[in-house]
């Protein structure tokens, strides 16, 4: 046999060359790593800055479009206020009309109302008649009114006269509940 053939020699040649293609493949590898991390990072905080700039762009154009609704905002709110004041004053007021009407009610037919004057809780009747029956009547029915506390809390007589012609008129103060 011939010494000249060393097949150890060979492989360890051939491991080396594969180990250089080896060290050279993984460093190529990582430089292509350290490349893409360097881009991505690059275009990353060159976004977050490009988006920074146009998030405040948005934000004023925001803000500007906000200032008209919030006038409009602060309309509404005095609107609505005013709205639910009405209501509670709506339901918080005496109605007048319908204890007129139930007053005039008692007055017997064949007198008359002659005039009626308003102020707050209180009502001023002037009536004539004939007789002066109907005035009694109609006096009577109110008093019977403030007795069962129905409109009427307090029943004042300022005044009963006859005139030369033989009408009688009264003059009442009905303050009301």
């Amino acid at each position: 046999m011939s010494k000249e053939i060393n097949l150890v020699l060979k492989e360890e040649a051939e491991g080396l060359r594969q180990k250089k293609r080896l060290k050279m493949f993984r460093l190529a590898s990582f430089g292509s790593l350290l490349v893409v991390l360097l881009i991505s990072l690059s275009i990353y905080l060159l976004n977050l800055r490009l988006e920074s700039l146009s998030i405040e762009e948005q934000k004023n154009s925001l803000l500007s479009q906000l200032v008209p609704l919030r006038e409009n905002e602060a309309k509404l709110k005095v609107i609505n206020d005013r709205v639910n004041n009405i209501s509670v004053v709506q339901e918080n007021r005496n109605d007048v009309y319908k204890k007129v009407n139930s007053i005039l009610g008692k007055a017997p037919v064949g007198m008359s109302v002659d005039s009626m004057e308003f102020t707050e809780g209180l009502i001023l009747i002037k009536v004539s008649s004939d007789s002066l029956i109907l005035v009694d009547d109609f006096i009577n029915s109110l008093i019977e009114m403030a007795q069962n506390k129905e409109t009427i809390k307090t029943l004042i007589l300022n005044s009963l006269d006859v005139t030369a012609t033989g009408v009688y008129s009264a003059s009442i103060n009905v303050g009301l509940i």
